[in-house]
C-alpha cells in the first residue's frame, strides 16, 4: 500500500504580471509558502516512505532557484502568476525526485502567494 507524506517550505521572491489591469502589473513581492506531497511504498527497513530530512533538502535545493529572485527573469516570462510558478516548481521537483528517489512519486505542489490564495498542480 502506498502512503502520502508532505512538507511545507517558504521562500521570498518578486514578480509582476505585466498584462494585469490592477496593482499586480507593478513589481511586488511575496513570501511564498510551498506544500509538497509525495507518495510511495513504506520501506520496511526504515519504516518510512522517505526521510523528511531528505525530502526537505530536495525541496529546499529546488526552491533556491526562486528564493530572493525576480521570478520574471528566472522564468523568462512577462507574466508570472501563482499558477505558472506552481507548474515550474512541480516540474523541477518531479525531475529531481526521479533522479534522486526512484519510486517516490510527486503527487502535488501547492503554492500560496499569500494567506488564503494558492495554486496547485496535481499529478
Amino acid at each position: 500500500m502506498r502512503v502520502a507524506i508532505g512538507i511545507k517550505e517558504k521562500f521570498d521572491a518578486a514578480h509582476r504580471i505585466a498584462s494585469h489591469d490592477g496593482k499586480c502589473k507593478d513589481l511586488h513581492g511575496h513570501t511564498y509558502m510551498v506544500e509538497v506531497e509525495v507518495i510511495g511504498e513504506v520501506d520496511q527497513e526504515k519504516a518510512m516512505v522517505i526521510d523528511f530530512i531528505v525530502l526537505k533538502k530536495i525541496v529546499r535545493d529546488v526552491l533556491q532557484k526562486y528564493d530572493h529572485k525576480y521570478l520574471n527573469e528566472v522564468l523568462n516570462l512577462s507574466d508570472v502568476t501563482a499558477e505558472i510558478l506552481a507548474l515550474s516548481i512541480f516540474n523541477d521537483l518531479k525531475t529531481e525526485l526521479a533522479k534522486l528517489c526512484p519510486g517516490i512519486v510527486l503527487r502535488r505542489v501547492r503554492v500560496y502567494e499569500s494567506l488564503g490564495m494558492w495554486a496547485e498542480v496535481v499529478e
